[in-house]
């Protein structure tokens, strides 16, 4: 008899599919997982808010979001999480970002700003479903200044990896450690509180429903997804992960294509 009780899933790459889709086998493997087993599912993210309620609506149960890669982690209405990103940390890397040719975006819970309007602005969009807001990112920290207010995360963005490299190496070379500096896909670094990583999420959601961390199963497919993996106790890598991942993780499941999760969940929870 199997002995999990939550469920830990990435979204890009793993709950969703190529397509930017949910797969109808993995929705209703979720779903039967809380509605005839009542485990938890938690949706754990780099994406802000709200980049994730819409799909919890679309699987039609309950969710706990944990967004900003933990920063962030709310339950039924509860939040049980709340990490934000310095102002004065923002100031030291935006120039770098810029000086580095790349793209700077910071996120609220529900919003999200560019300098103005461009590739990466256009591409957000398509991620969440509706524009954000654009001007001078100085001026909008100097207004959050005024207000005592903190959003929670920045990403610098730029579709040459060699190019995002060189940034990716002149963040680090900050040595800010306040800041956890790592890369979430092939064009974005992602700037986070150093307290924020998905790992940290499976121990703060394993303390707060009184479980262990081997009760937990987590699936994942990129970098930023390793500390969560070696944090489960079913760490489950997507078919379509990074060699990486496939390593760390204990089990390998189907691609997000091929509803790797509903697999998993069959074969670990239902079989």
């Amino acid at each position: 008899m199997n002995d999990i009780k939550l469920i830990c899933t990435d979204i890009d790459g793993t709950l969703l599919n190529s397509k930017k889709g949910i797969n109808k086998e993995d929705k209703i493997m979720l779903q039967r997982a809380w509605r005839e087993k009542n485990i938890p599912i938690a949706l754990v993210s780099g994406r802000f808010k709200g980049g994730l309620t819409f799909l919890a609506e679309e699987l039609e149960i309950p969710c706990i979001y944990s967004c900003f890669n933990g920063a962030y982690v709310e339950w039924q209405g509860k939040v049980i999480q709340d990490t934000r990103i310095s102002l004065e940390d923002l100031r030291k890397v935006i120039p770098v970002i810029r000086e580095t040719n790349s793209t700077p975006q910071i996120f609220d819970l529900f919003d999200y700003f560019f300098d103005k309007e461009n590739h990466w602005s256009k591409h957000q969009v398509t991620m969440c479903g509706y524009e954000g807001i654009f001007g001078d990112l100085e001026k909008q920290i100097d207004i959050w200044e005024k207000e005592n207010f903190s959003p929670y995360k920045m990403l610098a963005k730029n579709g040459d990896p060699k190019q995002l490299a060189k940034t990716r190496k002149a963040l680090e070379d900050l040595h800010l450690d306040s800041l956890n500096i790592l890369q979430s896909a092939d064009f974005i670094i992602e700037i986070n509180p150093s307290s924020a990583n998905k790992g940290n999420s499976i121990n703060l959601l394993a303390d707060y429903f009184n479980i262990s961390k081997e009760q937990v199963m987590a699936f994942g497919d990129y970098e930023n997804d390793i500390d969560m993996l070696t944090q489960a106790g079913y760490s489950i890598a997507m078919g379509n992960a990074t060699e990486h991942i496939k390593q760390i993780a204990k089990y390998v499941t189907d691609t997000n294509d091929n509803s790797g999760i509903a697999k998993a969940i069959k074969k670990f929870i239902f079989d």
